[in-house]
């Protein structure tokens, strides 16, 4: 580190890290519960952030705002149902996750098999 001051910011970043993983570890539905709320509330300020950017866009407007629409709707449903939807929010969406990534895999696989061929 150049300067004292960013090697005590990194330290305190460290720290909070430190915190941050002995508080799940202890109690780990409080974590996904404060952590299906922050996923919640950001869902909602990026659904509002796309829907700002659409309106100065020129092409593909549309489909902008729908996305910005979209992703508003599903932050306000997982904060409307806050904190039950601490259940069963993160699992579905490291389902659908793993699901494109396995989609993507096999897509990137089949695409170098017929690249080689």
């Amino acid at each position: 580190m150049k300067t004292f001051g960013r090697f005590v910011l990194w330290v305190l970043l460290g720290a909070l890290y430190i915190v941050a993983g002995l508080v799940t570890l202890t109690n780990p539905l409080l974590a996904a519960a404060l952590l299906t709320l922050t996923l919640g509330i950001a869902l909602i300020a990026s659904g509002v952030m796309r829907v700002a950017v659409a309106m100065s866009m020129k092409t593909g407007m549309a489909w902008m705002i729908l996305s910005g629409v979209i992703t508003l709707l599903l932050g306000l449903v997982i904060v409307a149902h806050w904190p039950v939807s601490s259940l069963y929010i993160l699992g579905i969406f490291l389902g659908v996750d793993l699901i494109f990534a396995g989609v993507g895999r096999i897509a990137l696989g089949l695409g170098l098999r017929r690249a080689t061929v």
